[in-house]
């Protein structure tokens, strides 16, 4: 995938995140999020190419904040608010586990 699609998906979960940021682990996918976000950002006025190899951080931040919020929205049943913002991602991993 290209280094966009990482870079969306960090800021979609650093938002996600910022309405729970007091607690520790939305402020941890917070801050890793932005980090990954931040990373891939940079390569903007200086790129050299879009190639997958400069977005090793930035997927992997990516991935590591987005499984932090989805196991926190799993634990915590009665943050309802949180839990619907994830309803789609999480269905996705549910009919993937049912095949």
């Amino acid at each position: 995938m290209r280094p966009w699609f990482w870079l969306v998906l960090n800021m979609s979960v650093c938002a996600i995140s910022t309405a729970h940021w007091r607690e520790p682990l939305p402020c941890a996918a917070v801050l890793v999020s932005l980090s990954g976000a931040v990373y891939i950002l940079s390569y903007l006025p200086f790129g050299i190419t879009g190639d997958f190899r400069y977005a090793y951080w930035g997927v992997l931040s990516a991935l590591a904040a987005f499984f932090v919020i989805a196991f926190r929205a799993r634990n915590c049943p009665s943050d309802h608010r949180h839990r619907a913002e994830l309803t789609s991602f999480l269905t996705i991993g549910e009919a993937s586990k049912q095949v």
